[in-house]
């Protein structure tokens, strides 16, 4: 085996999914263990994860969220798709897109002028490509990037 080879485990939680990523060299017992606890860190930590991708989502894509703050809608747009623990180097790399629920559970919403909310209007297209990346290091330091950019 490729002494640079990655081992994946992959699990879903919720409606994200979960990658444990380590050396095919290390002891899988120990990185489970290990990713474990990274788990607990990134669950703990996305809150602040969340807040960095609507920060970076609204820059690269002003356009769509001037049409989303225009309406009614409840909800955050951004959810998380999945999370990358690798193991090894103790990253935690979230990656956000479009949230499903959102956007298929009510297709339409109200504009903000609409007090009595009597002409519905369809919510705006999430651009499909739009991810966002957020990845949170062992030393606490935070770096985001989008797909869009």
């Amino acid at each position: 085996m490729d002494a640079g080879a990655l081992v994946s485990l992959e699990f879903q939680l919720g409606t994200s999914l979960v990658w444990f990523q380590f050396s095919a060299a290390s002891n899988e017992v120990d990185s489970i263990a290990k990713g474990n606890k990274l788990l607990r860190l990134a669950h703990a930590s996305k809150e602040r994860a969340m807040q960095l991708a609507n920060t970076a989502s609204r820059s690269s894509i002003p356009q769509f969220w001037t049409e989303f703050d225009s309406t009614t809608s409840q909800g955050n747009p951004l959810s998380i798709w999945g999370v990358l623990l690798r193991i090894d180097d103790g990253d935690i790399e979230y990656d956000f897109g479009a949230n499903q629920e959102l956007f298929f559970s009510s297709s339409t919403t109200f504009s903000v002028l609409d007090v009595y909310e009597e002409n519905p209007i369809p919510l705006p297209d999430f651009p499909d490509r739009q991810h966002i990346y957020v990845v949170r290091t062992r030393a606490d330091e935070w770096a985001v990037r989008s797909s869009a950019d």
